[in-house]
């Protein structure tokens, strides 16, 4: 019923009602984000209690409950939590967010100190807490991908035309480069699928 939006360029993100029917889309609520944060990007929890939204120049991920009202969705912020770890630099720009297959962490990649930060994810209160950020051998991680497998992790680079893979070790809170970087000209996004075969 109801359609959000990241608007990076004014710091809100928007909720449209979708009526579908007549396909159209009405302004019905905004979320005000701090200014010159810059919400680039969010994802809802597949049984759609929780959202988190990544912050590209405030280097941070909010967490929030989502539950559908009647004429607008209420929504409460219960989180906020560093991409980084540590105090950015002022080049830091948090670029991807994605959960693992099973939704128990989430991945997120900072460009300017070129790290990928893991968090373990509470399925009951939807928090995050910080296992590691690492770095990964590459420039400008733009976008990251989790296998099927959940074991492992693809990041593309965009300023060193590379994709680096790791293997992550959840225990140990490591990732471990796997291989040679594949060179690909400025890459800027990375989707991953699962393809059968007959």
């Amino acid at each position: 019923r109801f359609l959000m939006v990241a608007d990076l360029g004014i710091d809100q993100i928007k909720v449209y009602r979708f009526d579908h029917k007549d396909g159209k889309i009405a302004l019905v609520d905004t979320i005000r984000c701090e200014l010159e944060s810059a919400p680039k990007y969010f994802m809802f929890s597949s049984d759609g209690r929780f959202f988190y939204v990544l912050y590209e120049m405030k280097n941070v991920i909010e967490v929030y409950s989502y539950k559908e009202g009647e004429r607008v969705p209420i929504v409460e912020k219960i989180q906020t939590i560093s991409s980084t770890g540590s105090k950015p630099n002022q080049l830091t720009a948090a670029c991807a967010m994605h959960f693992s297959p099973d939704e128990k962490h989430v991945f997120c990649s900072n460009a300017g100190d070129n790290t990928v930060s893991m968090y373990d994810r509470d399925d009951e209160t939807g928090m995050l807490t910080l296992r590691f950020c690492l770095p990964i051998s590459g420039d400008y991680p733009k976008d990251i991908a989790i296998f099927p497998d959940g074991k492992h992790l693809a990041v593309v680079n965009h300023e060193s035309n590379s994709i680096t893979t790791f293997a992550i070790d959840y225990e140990k809170k490591l990732i471990v480069m796997k291989g040679k970087p594949m060179k690909v000209e400025t890459p800027n996004c990375i989707l991953m699928t699962n393809i059968e075969v007959e």
